[in-house]
């Protein structure tokens, strides 16, 4: 069994009682679901987390979760996250990903030879 922290760390957080649904922004997010890549750049505090994880409860597809911290910052551990949660959302987009996962591994390990 996970860890608790290995649990939350993909568990959608908890919206307050307070929190204010956002609709229209739930649509603007849904919309860039056809995009390869949505960034969204807000200063710390202006409820970016409080956005997406509402966005992620309320929508018909699926979404997935990867809490980050200064741990994912290394390459294996960062990729590692993404393929367990490309696992719960699909199993052929997991398999690819740990392909790659395999072989960034071993490029890893050979720069760590070398240097």
């Amino acid at each position: 069994m996970d860890p608790v922290w290995a649990v939350t760390k993909f568990q959608i957080p908890q919206s307050l009682p307070t929190h204010l649904p956002r609709p229209r922004l739930y649509e603007l997010l849904e919309e860039q679901t056809r995009s390869k890549l949505t960034l969204l750049l807000a200063p710390a505090g202006f409820g970016k987390t409080t956005l997406i994880g509402g966005w992620a409860k309320q929508r018909s597809g699926s979404a997935g979760w990867i809490s980050l911290d200064k741990s994912d910052n290394d390459p294996v551990r960062f990729w590692g996250c993404i393929v367990k949660v490309l696992a719960v959302l699909s199993a052929d987009l997991s398999k690819g990903c740990k392909a790659t996962c395999t072989r960034l591994h071993c490029l890893q390990l050979r720069f760590c030879r070398l240097n």
